[in-house]
């Protein structure tokens, strides 16, 4: 039970990170646009709203960095364990990717 909530959190923080990302990164630098070109717009509030889109941006990378890291030791286990070669830059729908090797025809 603990696995499969475990595997809920990371697929749905998944599903969410880019997206979260893309917004909170938007909303950075219109904050910034905003502080820089006009003195209104200097406030304690504004600059809170300018960290809170920072650390959710920042959280966002970090969460799909370390995914990408879990993905490439996964493809590395697998390598080493069924004398594989597997191309690590091939990830396909991780947590449950389709590992396809590369072929030349």
């Amino acid at each position: 039970m603990k696995s499969a909530l475990k595997t809920v959190g990371i697929s749905l923080a998944s599903g969410i990170a880019i997206p979260a990302a893309g917004l909170s990164g938007l909303a950075a630098i219109g904050c910034l646009l905003g502080m820089l070109l006009s003195r209104e717009n200097r406030t304690t509030d504004v600059f809170l709203f300018l960290l809170a889109s920072l650390s959710i941006l920042s959280l966002a990378i970090w969460h799909l960095i370390r995914q990408q890291k879990s993905a490439k030791s996964l493809v590395a286990s697998i390598n080493e364990k069924e004398g594989l070669n597997l191309d690590d830059r091939q990830l396909l729908g991780y947590p449950s990717p389709a590992l396809l090797p590369l072929t030349e025809n």
